[in-house]
């Protein structure tokens, strides 16, 4: 027995049951059936329109409802059903038109409460148009997180929400938003140039550039994608311009490039943070330190793990003497980069500063970098020995007592430093609670003091190979250094094994005795 064939009513009737069950793509494909035996029946068209709206294919609803209204034109089910699609697509006063005309046509409903609620969509979308036009980017970002969980395919509404998103520093999100708004409408205008903005903003020039060209192919008198192009070719000229003189030494000249793009990229998150970071690095070429921490702290702002300028900041504290910022971004850069090993080191480094810098910074005293030569020790050590010998401070007690300190602290400083092994326990920490001198810092006179470095330095008086002051070889040297306008203390000539002078010579000043260039007698 053949079975018989199905008919409109049969697939419609199928249709109603999978709506009811919600099985909602079985439902279109039974209205779908439906329609391709006869397609003039209205209902048919409403019920396919009520299936699109359930799976919020929004565009499809409207279709079937303008086909059902063309069948017949008082079919006042449908005029709600379109006013919801037109809403959803944010065509607020076409929606209300729909409303209306179901009032006409005696349909049933709350009618004056549905039409309000369009008219309260509608004033929102309409202030969050001009609280983009005065550039109140959180204002009209608030607006459209209200307005658009309502109106799921307003695609207008999506780019501009994109666009404020863009504008207040959210670039991912911009987007992601303006994606699905494309997926309605893949060409639209603006929203393409949004995406292609996005893209810069994210750090994707490459991309958004491809955009721009694609956009003008299709478009070549688009105003927005051509002033886009202009703004990207902007910043990346100030870009490669700052790194050409960077890398060539030109620091002030990179500094000035730098400012430029800055202005040119003016809240484009990505490019600030590139410009102040590069910039950081020219101040710090210039061993500006100051500006450059305030350029790296307004880079962190962007991004406040970004291992590259914690270090670039940590380095520049350290140079200032900021050793607890230092230790601290030291530390942030190791968390936010923990597999670079030589973070570990300059980490160490920092702390044993913090250490020292609580208690005396011998190459601080000496006025030398961590990195100076035996040589210029000696020679900041004998240039500093001279200044401050407290036999040539003329002035009141205090300033004596002022100058017998710092010579105190200067002769530490170069036992410490002068001694390899002791500069190395100095250097990685170890030492900092030993002066390297026993004590003799401090609660001793002069005359001891001098004895027992003398002592240190360069052994016994009297005896060995040579008499006189060590002071005569370690104040004479070839070299044409300027010894603080006291010329070289003299130097003796003895014999070997004798602890007499033959002569003495040099421009002591009053009161200097043979064998001391400091003008005191010791024993």
């Amino acid at each position: 027995m053949e079975t018989p064939e199905r008919t409109a009513e049969d697939w419609k009737n199928e249709g109603n049951a999978f709506y009811g069950k919600k099985e909602y793509y079985k439902a279109l494909d039974a209205y779908s059936k439906a329609i391709a035996l006869d397609s003039s029946k209205a209902p048919l068209y409403s019920n396919r329109a009520a299936g699109y709206l359930m799976v919020k294919d929004y565009r499809k609803a409207l279709d079937d409802c303008k086909a059902a209204m063309k069948i017949d034109a008082k079919f006042g089910k449908v005029y709600p059903r379109a006013a919801k699609c037109l809403q959803q697509l944010g065509r607020f006063e076409e929606a209300i038109s729909m409303i209306k005309q179901a009032m006409e046509l005696g349909e049933i409903g709350d009618w004056d409460g549905e039409i309000a609620a369009l008219r309260t969509l509608q004033k929102r979308a309409s202030a969050a148009m001009d609280l983009i036009s005065e550039k109140n980017w959180d204002g009209a970002i608030h607006h459209y997180m209200n307005l658009l969980p309502q109106c799921e395919a307003f695609v207008d509404g999506k780019v501009r929400y994109a666009q404020a998103l863009l504008r207040g520093n959210r670039a991912q999100k911009a987007l992601e938003t303006v994606r699905e708004a494309l997926v309605d409408e893949p060409n639209h205008d603006l929203g393409n140039v949004i995406r292609a903005e996005a893209l810069m903003y994210i750090g994707n020039p490459e991309a958004a550039s491809k955009m721009v060209a694609q956009i003008l192919a299709m478009d070549p008198d688009n105003t927005a994608a051509q002033q886009l192009r202009k703004k990207m070719r902007a910043i990346e000229a100030a870009k490669e311009r700052g790194n050409e003189h960077f890398k060539a030494g030109r620091h002030n000249e990179a500094i000035e490039a730098y400012t430029q793009g800055l202005t040119e990229a003016a809240g484009i998150q990505h490019y600030c943070s590139v410009f102040y970071s590069n910039r950081a690095a020219a101040y710090m070429g210039l061993t500006q330190y100051k500006s450059a921490i305030e350029d790296c702290d307004k880079c962190l702002e962007y991004d406040s793990t970004n291992a590259k300028v914690l270090l670039r900041r940590a380095r520049c504290h350290l140079k200032s003497e900021l050793y607890e910022e230092a230790v601290r971004d030291f530390q942030a850069a190791e968390r936010a980069d923990p597999s670079n090993r030589e973070l570990r080191e300059e980490t160490r480094q920092a702390q044993i500063a913090l250490k020292r810098s609580k208690k005396k910074d011998y190459y601080k005293i000496l006025g030398v970098t961590q990195e100076c030569s035996e040589h210029e020790l000696k020679k900041a050590y004998r240039r500093l020995a001279v200044q401050l010998h407290p036999d040539k401070v003329t002035g009141s007690e205090e300033l004596k007592l002022e100058a017998e300190a710092k010579f105190k602290d200067l002769t530490e400083a170069y036992a410490v430093l002068s001694d390899p092994q002791k500069r190395r326990r100095y250097d990685s920490g170890v030492d900092d609670d030993d002066s390297g001198f026993g004590g003799m810092g401090g609660g001793h006179d002069m005359n001891d003091l001098f004895r027992a470095f003398y002592a240190q330095q360069f052994g016994r008086f009297g005896g060995g190979g040579g008499g006189g002051s060590p002071f005569g070889q370690q104040f004479y040297d070839d070299d044409d250094d300027d010894d603080g306008g006291y010329g070289h203390y003299g130097h003796s000539h003895g014999h070997g094994g004798h602890g007499h002078h033959h002569h003495s010579h040099g421009r002591g000043g009053p009161g200097a005795r043979r064998g001391s260039p400091f003008g005191f007698q010791f024993g």
